[in-house]
């Protein structure tokens, strides 16, 4: 099943993780409730690894989104594969965006 996630104004359909996916990335949420700092970052770390099946030639980096999308967007790829997502943070409101 495919969640779809939108950033900019650009939807993109997102695959549940598997299993070597989630073994990538729960460090890196694990290191996201750690390291406030290091949060964008380790966002960018988990979509890219999240979107790679689907988007092989995707750069995450170079996506114009708001930092209310990544987060919206990280949350539904994490939910969508039954991960918890209160590992990282307080989760937003399902499709919760950032006002104009």
């Amino acid at each position: 099943m495919k969640v779809p996630v939108t950033f900019g104004e650009t939807t993109y359909q997102i695959s549940r993780l598997n299993l070597g996916q989630i073994e990538r990335i729960s460090p890196l949420a694990t290191k996201l409730n750690a390291n406030a700092d290091g949060a964008v970052t380790g966002v960018i770390e988990i979509l890219t690894i999240a979107m790679e099946r689907d988007y092989p030639d995707l750069v995450v980096r170079d996506l114009e989104a708001s930092l209310t999308e990544l987060k919206v967007g990280l949350f539904d790829i994490l939910r969508n594969s039954g991960l918890d997502v209160n590992l990282v943070t307080k989760a937003p409101s399902p499709g919760e965006v950032e006002a104009s």
